[in-house]
């Protein structure tokens, strides 16, 4: 990715403090002027007021995040700076000792990895990329060279729907991009088989920053009576039948995730009866199905993101609190609650707040078993917590 030297971002004075913390994002705010005349999507140089290199990133003329730093080293970045930080992310995947069960996995995870708006997903080979942002854009082809300069690649298929998009008023592209993507794609986590359909499925096709999750369930499953609240397409519902769980119900308010979490069973060889498998909505079924709630041993709900954005926050702790409180009213004593919430705006702290209000409200002992966040595949730079969003608490019910 070249660098035009004419084209600078010129930080106000006294605002250059989350720079040098190394905070990948620089708000409009803190922005004295431009020099030359920067594009949407390039690489730019970041000066200090008094002319100090403190960086490169990719600039933006819209939206409330002006550029998104690649790099903080002053001196002036290499032509191969983007495939080298991708074959770096990579080699952290391959080598991984986390992931050694699994040939599906996120190879590139963003600003984590110095790639600000890029996600790249590995499904056995055929990779998923999906940009958020004019700058990842920009650089994802020299990403994808860099990815494989280090694994072998059998296809790329790009989903770049992102909601994120419309602020620069970049229109959604999904296309081939290299190879044969199948229809549907198997791959392998732990004794699992899971097919994906990477074109239809949310997202980039399947939820991999559950990984912990499917393996504790597994763990926690057997000669247990499990309820699955938005099971999607059936991975933490797997997980328990195959951990032995002697039964499953899987609730979903999708008839095709349904339908695939059908195909994912028929696949590994397991069964659970039809009217297990549920098509309903998350806040009536707990509202209304109060006989087979209390009669389970392990409940999950794992929703998806309730707040998109800041302004939403109020609204999606009121409704994971509705969630968890009606769950926990109506669950027996002993019994265990994993509640989730993959919503980017509430904190960790907030989210232990709300499951403590749910508990109060609803008028039960909860203890905190475990609580955790990402799977190694997903790392969170520690200079940039709002990349971190999944929140997970494994609960007892007293």
């Amino acid at each position: 990715m070249k660098v035009n030297p004419a084209n600078a971002v010129i930080i106000a004075s006294g605002r250059e403090k989350s720079i040098r913390n190394r905070h990948p994002w620089i708000f409009s705010g803190a922005i004295s002027k431009t020099s030359g005349n920067p594009q949407q999507g390039e690489l730019v140089k970041v000066q200090s007021s008094s002319g100090e290199t403190l960086g490169y990133g990719t600039f933006s003329p819209k939206g409330s995040v002006r550029v998104r730093m690649i790099t903080f080293d002053p001196s002036l970045p290499s032509g191969t700076l983007i495939s080298d930080l991708a074959a770096r992310a990579c080699c952290n995947r391959v080598n991984d000792p986390f992931l050694r069960s699994t040939d599906a996995f996120r190879l590139i995870f963003a600003e984590a990895d110095s790639l600000p708006g890029l996600v790249v997903d590995n499904f056995a080979g055929h990779l998923v990329v999906q940009s958020s942002d004019s700058g990842a854009d920009s650089f994802m082809m020299e990403a994808l060279k860099g990815i494989s300069a280090v694994i072998d690649v059998k296809s790329v298929f790009e989903r770049s729907d992102h909601s994120g998009r419309a602020v620069e008023n970049l229109k959604p592209k999904i296309r081939q991009i290299s190879g044969t993507t199948p229809e549907e794609i198997i791959f392998h986590e732990d004794n699992l088989k899971i097919r994906v359909d990477v074109r239809n499925g949310q997202k980039t096709g399947f939820f991999l920053d559950q990984r912990d999750n499917r393996r504790m369930i597994r763990e926690l499953a057997s000669g247990k009576t499990v309820i699955n609240i938005c099971s999607y397409t059936g991975g933490m519902s797997l997980a328990a039948a195959q951990g032995g769980a002697v039964r499953v119900i899987s609730v979903d308010s999708s008839e095709d995730a349904l339908e695939g979490f059908r195909k994912n069973l028929a696949l590994n060889s397991l069964t659970i009866s039809n009217e297990d498998i549920v098509k309903a909505d998350m806040f009536r079924y707990i509202r209304d199905d109060s006989e087979t709630i209390s009669m389970c041993d392990l409940l999950i709900i794992d929703p998806p993101a309730f707040a998109k954005a800041r302004n939403d926050v109020n609204r999606a702790c009121r409704g994971y609190k509705e969630l968890n409180m009606k769950a926990m009213q109506k669950m027996k004593k002993g019994s265990l609650l994993l509640t989730c919430s993959c919503s980017r705006h509430i904190s960790r702290d907030l989210y232990r707040k709300v499951i403590f209000g749910a508990a109060v409200d609803a008028q039960r002992d909860v203890v905190i078993l475990r609580e955790w966040s990402h799977p190694s595949d997903h790392p969170i730079n520690i200079c940039h917590q709002e990349g971190e969003y999944l929140k997970s608490m494994l609960l007892r019910i007293e």
